[in-house]
């Protein structure tokens, strides 16, 4: 499971390696000097060359000297390939197997200073003129589960409505006018419920689009997996637990035989950056995590075909972990209190289209329906950058008035651990 450690953390006189030789890994080393000078950099480690005309020298990681690794305390990632390259330690680092491995988030430059990040990501959203990159297409806001976790259900939002036909021709025809990266076959339902799902995606898959579903897997069954899979759609299926009991008291409606048999599925027919597994935990304990890791070693996953993460308040509509008494946000999220909130990424990067073409930039809770910028099938996603309500959305992030956005002030999603300074992301 991810969670925060900061550089104070790391243990005393500990030797590292930082995997990732370029600028996130030289910034990462200079933080280490100017923050823990009792912290030993041994080397750079990298997965193409070695180089050794530098004050730390960098190993090829298949090259590295075993006795070189024995005296390493940790491992830290330093690198926006950061699940490949744990896949690539976990299969065939057996020289340093037991050895702690870290990594940092690809933003983590700016993780310290929230400012200077939402400049960084209101400039990358400029130069797209006003757009995102990825479409969130609601194909059902019907669900056959009522899943603790999810703030549609707590909140009675999932109606019967599907997308219908010109909608979906709209999000083709702007997917490649806007030349967006993807859209995600889901928003606030379950996907597979609509009547024409597979039309509609081999559809899309024709038209060239690059696609991704995220699913309960209820209605899944071997043949639809190899179909999707066969169309380039990146399958994620959300689950929780690590049995019967605690996966069906959270994923109400679900039964675990049939989820689990998908996953074994999965992790036999497919390789493993074709899916994930998406496992929500709804407690911070360590046992727990480790419960689910154990399930999905089980299972034959490869690191890189799950993720295990910490509930998130999505608006405040859901109440996890502790109060924040500053920010009053419920959270897992540690040392939140006192910190500045960045501005949200999700509303510039992934908007959501609602079944009858409205978009949104927030999917969490209340803020669907507040935050609608335009109609999918009336004006294009650039005119939509232009919103007058957009434009006021970020300034009041840039100008730390968020109160007055309702749900984004008690939202912790923005609060990313890498904006509380410095710190790494615990992988084991």
């Amino acid at each position: 499971m991810n969670t925060a450690l900061e550089f104070s953390d790391i243990p005393q006189q500990a030797s590292v390696a930082i995997y990732g030789h370029g600028g996130l890994g030289k910034h990462v080393a200079a933080l280490l000097k100017e923050h823990r000078p009792d912290v030993r950099i041994r080397c750079f480690l990298d997965s193409f060359e070695s180089r050794s005309d530098q004050e730390i020298p960098c190993w090829k990681f298949l090259d590295w000297p075993e006795n070189e690794a024995r005296i390493v305390d940790m491992i830290i990632i330093a690198s926006a390939f950061r699940y490949e390259i744990l896949s690539h330690i976990v299969a065939s680092a057996s020289g340093v197997h037991g050895i702690p491995v870290r990594f940092v988030h690809p933003e983590f430059p700016f993780g310290h200073d929230a400012a200077r990040y939402s400049e960084q990501l209101q400039g990358r959203w400029m130069s797209r003129n006003r757009m995102p990159n990825v479409l969130a297409v609601t194909f059902s806001t019907a669900c056959n589960f009522r899943c603790t976790m999810c703030m549609a259900a707590k909140r009675g939002m999932l109606k019967k409505n599907f997308i219908d036909q010109m909608t979906f021709d709209r999000v083709i025809e702007e997917y490649h006018k806007a030349g967006l990266e993807k859209i995600g076959l889901n928003g606030h339902g379950e996907s597979l419920l609509h009547p024409e799902f597979f039309p509609l995606v081999r559809q899309a898959a024709e038209a060239g689009l690059k696609m991704s579903l995220i699913t309960n897997g209820s209605l899944f069954d071997e043949e639809k997996i190899k179909t999707l899979h066969e169309q380039g759609v990146h399958i994620a299926l959300s689950y929780s637990g690590w049995d019967k009991q605690s996966y069906e008291s959270q994923y109400v409606g679900g039964r675990f035989d049939h989820t689990s048999r998908l996953i074994r599925f999965m992790a036999e027919t497919l390789p493993p950056n074709a899916f994930t597994i998406k496992s929500c935990v709804l407690d911070n304990e360590p046992e727990t995590a480790d419960k689910v890791q154990a399930f999905f070693n089980d299972c034959g996953l490869d690191v890189l075909s799950y993720r295990i993460s910490l509930a998130s308040s999505q608006g405040e509509t859901l109440e996890f972990g502790s109060l924040c008494q500053a920010s009053e946000i419920h959270s897992f999220k540690p040392r939140m209190d006192g910190k500045i909130q960045p501005l949200c990424k999700r509303m510039l990067n992934s908007w959501m289209v609602l079944p009858d073409g409205r978009v949104t930039v927030c999917g969490c809770g209340p803020a669907i329906q507040e935050f609608i910028v335009g109609n999918i099938r009336e004006q294009s996603l650039e005119e939509m950058g232009q919103s007058p309500l957009l434009a006021k959305i970020i300034e009041s992030f840039l100008n730390r008035e968020t109160k007055a956005l309702g749900a984004c002030s008690r939202c912790d999603k923005p609060y990313h651990p890498s904006f509380l300074p410095p710190m790494v992301d615990v992988v084991y």
